[in-house]
């Protein structure tokens, strides 16, 4: 996964990219995506190769493992709360590309044969400062192995991944009104990685998932013919920041809303001296 220097007209430090969620390896097309009640008792990616004594490498896999878990639970949302047949679905796949719908959606075993390595073995990355608008960087890259019969995915995330925020981190300020690379994160990267293995992609739509020339940024996604789209990593990766970010936004209102009906209501009815309210409705932040 890689961004460059022109995309969706975000300069090359603004532009990232990502997504991917999967599920039951016996689809034979559509979508894969992992239900967070399921996966989250599945098999967790490994860490190689880092040294947890050095503050470094201890951060970086605190990162990719609190990564992973947001990527559950952004996939959860898809599987549980993305409304099919809205707009946000077609934005980024065509109609008959939906196999959520009356599938178990069991999650996927083989997140726990991703192996996340500590060195650039592949010499992909380009050190962060040495970026240039005229060239391609890296933020992460994997490759489909087998061992022992076994297949496997091994990765690694150069050190511009891990300048991305955890959800958590995530100021609902700095989001914005419209879909764009503000909404990116660490999660993001995993859940793109994840598509490319085919144990998790393939399997699930019967095709490699690739890269599609062009195919990265939530505006260039969109214009991929369908085909494309289905089999493009970063189509996962919008669909799911968006999904999640636009559930937030809605269940951040409803929480507003519905504390503050209970703050009116508590005021109405607990008056003090006076008649004066003993509280008040109180401001309340939000992603509204």
């Amino acid at each position: 996964m890689r961004f460059t220097a022109i995309r969706d007209s975000y300069s090359v430090t603004e532009t990232l990219c990502i997504q991917d969620f999967f599920a039951k390896p016996s689809w034979s097309a559509g979508l894969a995506v992992l239900g967070y009640h399921r996966i989250s008792k599945r098999f967790e990616s490994q860490y190689l190769h880092f040294d947890l004594s050095d503050p470094v490498d201890k951060r970086h896999v605190d990162q990719l493992k609190q990564g992973w878990k947001d990527a559950i639970r952004m996939a959860s949302i898809v599987v549980n709360d993305l409304d099919f047949d809205g707009f946000i679905f077609r934005d980024y796949f065509a109609p008959e590309h939906n196999m959520y719908e009356n599938n178990e959606n069991e999650g996927s075993p083989y997140l726990g044969f991703v192996f996340w390595l500590k060195n650039d073995w592949g010499g992909r990355c380009v050190p962060v400062g040495q970026e240039t608008p005229d060239t391609d960087v890296e933020i992460a890259y994997q490759v489909n192995e087998v061992v022992s019969d076994s297949p496997r995915s091994v990765a690694h995330m150069c050190d511009q991944g891990y300048l991305r925020l955890a959800v958590s981190e995530v100021q609902c300020e700095a989001l914005g009104d419209t879909v764009s690379t503000r909404m990116q994160v660490l999660a993001g990267i995993l859940i793109h990685e994840w598509t490319h293995f085919d144990r998790i992609g393939a399997d699930a739509v019967g095709h490699h998932i690739t890269d599609a020339a062009n195919g990265y940024g939530p505006l260039a996604v969109r214009a991929l013919n369908n085909e494309k789209k289905l089999l493009n990593a970063d189509n996962y990766h919008w669909l799911a920041l968006e999904a999640a970010e636009d559930t937030s936004r809605d269940r951040a209102i409803a929480a507003i809303l519905t504390t503050q009906d209970v703050v009116r209501a508590t005021a109405l009815f607990s008056n003090g001296p006076g008649g004066d309210p003993v509280i008040g409705v109180t401001e309340l932040n939000s992603c509204d």
